[in-house]
């Protein structure tokens, strides 16, 4: 077995807790990492196959912020 193999997910940034040059990057990301969180888990609730997952995920992504899906 592979004990070290194992897969971990990104933490979310937290942008309070990088140098103040760097917030408004962490920032930014933490936003992605939100939106696409919640992509996933519309694509989870919609049921979608595995293997039409990432064409869902990526048009939910891009989508506007303001629109519902």
């Amino acid at each position: 077995m592979l004990a070290g193999a194992t897969a971990h997910a990104d933490k979310i940034v937290d942008p309070n807790a990088v140098a103040p040059e760097f917030r408004e990057a962490a920032e930014k990301r933490r936003s992605e990492q939100v939106k696409l969180i919640e992509c996933n888990n519309a694509a989870k609730i919609a049921k979608i196959q595995k293997r039409d997952m990432a064409h869902y995920i990526a048009e939910c992504f891009d989508k506007p912020a303001d629109k519902p899906q």
